[in-house]
């Protein structure tokens, strides 16, 4: 059953369950900044599945991949999980979309094929509650260029 909600005649399909799922270590500074932004970010834009973090809070190497584990042990039973960097916004509709795939295929979806790392001044900016462009002083073709980056969000 798609996770986006669309109608159809799916006959007696059960919903499929959907967790977002980030792995994150505090850091008392800029990463709790983008962190509070972020967790907000997905219920604001309708994405109000259940989220469940892996913390990381002992000295030593950060290990992503535990941390996942952690989460998605912590959220039971689920369908599709959308794995997410805690400093990581993205448009829903692409989530969806991914969701959407993933639930059918039963497989990773990349839930874009590009993106743009926006600078710390621009970051700045939409942290303290900008709300234009934020392309505006980014260069989309560096955007363009991190073409074979798999982390930040995976469906």
């Amino acid at each position: 059953m798609p996770v986006s909600g669309a109608s159809g005649d799916l006959g007696a399909v059960p919903p499929v369950k959907v967790v977002l799922l980030t792995p994150r270590r505090s850091d008392g500074g800029v990463r709790d900044r983008l962190w509070e932004f972020s967790r907000n970010w997905w219920p604001e834009m309708g994405l109000d599945w259940p989220h469940h973090v892996g913390e990381d809070t002992g000295p030593g190497p950060f290990c992503r991949g535990r941390l996942i584990n952690q989460a998605a042990e912590a959220a039971g039973d689920w369908d599709v999980a959308v794995i997410v960097d805690g400093d990581v916004v993205i448009d829903p509709r692409q989530v969806r979309q991914a969701g959407d795939r993933a639930s059918v295929t039963e497989r990773m979806v990349l839930p874009y094929d590009r993106y743009v790392s926006l600078s710390e001044k621009m970051t700045g900016r939409v942290l303290d509650g900008f709300n234009g462009s934020w392309l505006g002083s980014e260069d989309p073709t560096a955007g363009r260029a991190k073409r074979n980056h798999v982390s930040s969000v995976v469906v």
